[in-house]
């Protein structure tokens, strides 16, 4: 059991930042033998769980791994029903829609449609990403239970992504107070300089966050006038999304 547990580790490793991974790279980071690793390593790759350059003999991602996370996105109850609530944001509002949820403490791009504007998000779907610099984040902070709130507060230092990213953990808290208060979030070029965004949450039958509803745009073509117009795009995609999970079958 402790060799799997050290095999998908070294797999979940992959998740994280960078493309390629090498072998001294893993070895160094879970304090093994770099015979052990090229093992594992190979196991994988063997599998198709990841692939090999042969030029490089660096490891990546392989299509095993991308035809697995495939049927989660599928057969997920929430990214099923998800999906034509996007289409929906998307045809009225103009921008990308993305649908984000909580993986423990950690913001996770789950879904999204492009919509006819171009933006570059910095991030892939399937990714994740800092909750204190992206409209989405803060909203998954904002209405996670109190106990989860205030552990993803108690995350300092926060990164400054762009000179306008929030760092200060005060001024980050009282920004959750206001996205309570208004019932949306936004963030102007916090993460990606001249990309903006909103969020929502989606909430269910009991009150709880299910996951985060939002758009990012060019901040240029949305200014604040315009927020609380957009705001009720998403607003009304939310309630649309959660009305379809409490009906959908289980």
């Amino acid at each position: 059991m402790k060799t799997i547990k050290t095999a998908l580790q070294m797999l979940e490793a992959f998740v994280e930042g960078g493309e390629r991974k090498t072998v001294g790279e893993l070895a160094d980071r879970f304090s093994l033998p770099k015979s052990q690793v090229s093992r594992i390593l190979s196991s994988f790759r063997d599998a198709g769980w990841l692939e090999q350059d042969p030029r490089t003999r660096t490891y990546s991602v392989g299509l095993a791994a991308y035809v697995f996370g495939a049927r989660f996105v599928q057969f997920d109850p929430l990214t099923r029903q998800a999906f034509p609530v996007l289409r929906g944001v998307v045809d009225r509002s103009g921008f990308n829609t993305t649908l984000s949820v909580l993986d423990n403490l950690k913001p996770l791009y789950l879904i999204g449609i492009a919509g006819p504007v171009p933006v570059d998000l910095s991030s892939n779907f399937g990714s994740y990403f800092p909750f204190h610099a992206t409209a989405a984040g803060k909203v998954l902070a904002t209405y996670a239970d109190e106990s989860t709130r205030q552990k993803m507060l108690r995350a300092a230092p926060f990164e400054r992504v762009t000179g306008r990213t929030i760092t200060d953990p005060a001024a980050i808290e009282a920004e959750l107070n206001l996205v309570f208060r208004q019932g949306y979030a936004t963030s102007d070029g916090e993460r990606v300089p001249g990309i903006g965004a909103m969020a929502v949450p989606v909430v269910g039958r009991e009150g709880e966050l299910i996951a985060a509803l939002g758009i990012a745009f060019p901040c240029k073509m949305v200014d604040k006038d315009d927020y609380e117009y957009q705001a009720a795009i998403l607003k009304s995609g939310s309630l649309m999304l959660a009305e379809r999970l409490i009906g959908a079958p289980r």
